[in-house]
This record gives C-alpha cells, structure tokens and sequence, in this order.
C-alpha cells in the first residue's frame, strides 16, 4: 500500500510504504521488474518521500518520530534525525532554501533540519493546527497547509528575528 510517491526521473520513482516499514523504487524502463523495496526497519512507517539534488531520498518516519535519509554508502544504509520533541508525528516533509522542512502533525509545529550539521530548529504553531502539507516557494517561503484550524499558513525569511536591546549601564555609587 504505497502512501506517498515522488517522480525524481522519468526512470526513478520513489514512493513510501508504511503497512511493510519500506521504501519503494520503481523504474519503469524496467517493467514489473523495476521495483526494488527498501526496508527500513521492522517496525517503521515511512511516510513522505523526497529526493534532494544529489539524488538521496529523504522521507518522514512517524512510527519512530525522526526524519530519515537513505543513504547507501554508509555502513547502515540510513541517516536518522530524531525530533526533540517525542510524538510530534512528522507527517510531510519538502526539499527547500536550504533546508529539510517537515511538519509534526501532533505536535502543532513545522521544523527546519539542515541536512549538512543535522541540526533541527522546531516553530510552534496555534494548538490545533494539525499541520499536514507543505512547500517552499522561490523566494524561500514555507507554506503550511493546518488542516486543524482550515487555513494555510505562510512563513518567510528572515525566519528568525533576533532583537538586539540597547545596553544599560547605571552606576550605582
């Protein structure tokens, strides 16, 4: 039962299916002998599925709360980044301005993971947002579909403010 499916090439196809913990490759050129089925790990739910530019998949695993990155020259085969906040559900995830953006479903937020120091940064969003799907426009924005409150969200860059307060000195002689 195949949940979500990404079109890298006309010839590479990847899609997710959580019911047997695998993620799938299809390859049409070859026929029905085209498919080739990725364990990852007993027990997993694969969820969504995206290739990035150098052509590894990236995928959420909601079973095991953690982004996933098939990455087959490493002894493990995969790359695993588990969220700091535990049973956030994350649900859908897009290759964007630098960034592994996902959502967490349950958790009421949206993460930014960069895929070179693995770092997460999690943004909360309005209790009862359910966020579910996601894209990241040219100009860097992140919009959030919250099937929980009916609306879709924007979030633009700077994605971060920092404030700086002027320094006050007193002397208290």
């Amino acid at each position: 039962q195949p949940e979500d499916i990404f079109v890298e090439s006309a010839d590479s196809i990847w899609f997710t299916a959580p019911g047997v913990s695998c993620l799938g490759r299809f390859k049409p050129s070859l026929g029905l002998g085209g498919f080739a089925m990725i364990s990852t790990g007993g027990g997993s739910q694969p969820w969504a599925v995206k290739v990035d530019s150098e052509g590894y998949p990236w995928f959420t695993e909601r079973a095991g709360n953690r982004i996933g990155q098939f990455f087959p020259q490493t002894i493990a085969d995969f790359r695993w980044y588990t969220l700091p906040v535990s049973s956030s559900d994350p649900y859908d995830l897009v290759i964007g301005a630098g960034y592994i953006w996902f959502t967490e479903n349950a958790g009421n937020r949206i993460g930014q993971l960069h895929p070179t120091t693995g770092r997460i940064r999690e943004f909360g969003l309005p209790t009862g947002s359910a966020p579910k799907g996601l894209a990241v426009d040219t100009g860097g924005c992140v919009w959030v579909a919250e099937s929980g409150r009916n609306r879709i969200a924007q979030w633009c860059p700077p994605y971060f403010r920092y404030v700086y307060l002027p320094l006050v000195l007193r002397n208290f002689q």
